[in-house]
């Protein structure tokens, strides 16, 4: 499966001729899971298990969402996440300011 970023269209539509060209710049790559997973679920129903799992996709998405990023992959408890926008901050990049979301987010969630 190939992910093509939204900014591709935009960019071939206004005519940039190298738009998948190599390019250099500073991106934030989050890999983030539920710790103990296996261990938790190994005896639930698999109901269960997609509950849990559809529930902290579900959560996690828009956060990432929120600040621009993408997220490649979930594999299982596993999401793969990066940003390559422009910052817009430069003291707090948008992977910066959502891995703070993510890591207020689990702190609650251990908590709870």
């Amino acid at each position: 499966m190939v992910h093509i970023h939204h900014s591709y269209g935009s960019a071939h539509e206004r005519g940039d001729e190298d738009v998948l060209g190599p390019s250099s710049h500073e991106v934030t790559i989050i890999f983030i899971d539920i710790v103990s997973f296996t261990r938790m679920v190994e005896s639930w129903q698999p109901e269960e298990v997609l509950g849990l799992l559809r529930g902290y996709h579900g959560t996690v998405a828009p956060i990432i969402f929120d600040y621009g990023g993408t997220i490649d992959k979930y594999i299982g408890d596993d999401a793969w996440m990066f940003d390559d926008l422009v910052r817009i901050d430069a003291q707090q990049p948008p992977g910066r300011r959502a891995t703070v979301d993510l890591w207020a987010l689990a702190n609650a969630a251990s908590s709870a």
